[in-house]
């Protein structure tokens, strides 16, 4: 699955929207993921743990701390 990482968001982009998508508040060294969503076409497949497992490893990259504060996230990290 390709995804899109921009301005505070990880998406699977779709035609006229975001078919899924992480959204994140950027604070110095730590991002707070706030929103995760999956359209419910695509829903069951594994792809919000999928866009979970990529922003981490964006993170781990670059140093930064997750604070995961969506139920999601706080339950998949």
């Amino acid at each position: 699955m390709q995804f899109v990482n921009y301005n505070g968001r990880l998406s699977v982009p779709g035609i006229n929207d975001d078919l899924a998508f992480i959204d994140y508040e950027e604070d110095r060294n730590t991002w707070k993921i706030t929103n995760t969503y999956v359209s419910p076409a695509l829903r069951g497949q594994g792809i919000a743990q999928q866009m979970i497992d990529e922003l981490v490893s964006l993170a781990r990259k670059q140093n930064i701390k997750i604070n995961p504060a969506c139920p999601f996230a706080k339950k998949s990290i």
